[in-house]
């Protein structure tokens, strides 16, 4: 899961625009109609890139609109969980010791929980950046 929000949001489109444009490169003969298709391919990648944050902003406006507490705040609770396990777990790790035996934490659990840290940071925080910064660009 973490390759597929890395390739959404760390420039996997670029790496595929690059992609499709060295296939590009065997079909299209001129240096402008590569260019000229270059250009559309991303901005088809920005218009996908600017629809999917839409649908982003409309689930999160549903959720707000709904008078179920739980809805409103599943997400920050969940957030706040993740963030507070993954701080017991490096605490506690190798340093508490109950009933004679060292407290060991699998590295498993720890790396699942960092990802899936890094998919929530990325959902508030990336996709607020890239919010901004799709509306900058359309203006």
């Amino acid at each position: 899961m973490s390759g597929l929000i890395k390739r959404i949001f760390s420039g996997g489109a670029s790496e595929l625009i690059d992609k499709v444009g060295e296939v590009v490169d065997n079909l299209v003969t001129s240096k402008e109609e590569r260019e000229k298709l270059k250009q559309e391919m991303t901005g088809l990648v920005n218009e996908y890139h600017a629809k999917a944050q839409e649908e982003l902003t409309n689930r999160l406006k549903i959720d707000m609109a709904s008078d179920s507490w739980l809805s409103k705040n599943i997400r920050p609770l969940t957030l706040v969980f993740i963030l507070v396990t993954y701080t017991l777990f490096s605490v506690t790790d190798e340093n508490l010791i109950i009933a004679g035996h060292t407290f060991n934490i699998d590295g498993h659990y720890v790396e699942l929980l960092g990802q899936w840290g890094k998919a929530i940071m990325y959902f508030y925080f990336g996709g607020r950046t890239l919010e901004k910064a799709v509306t900058m660009f359309r203006k």
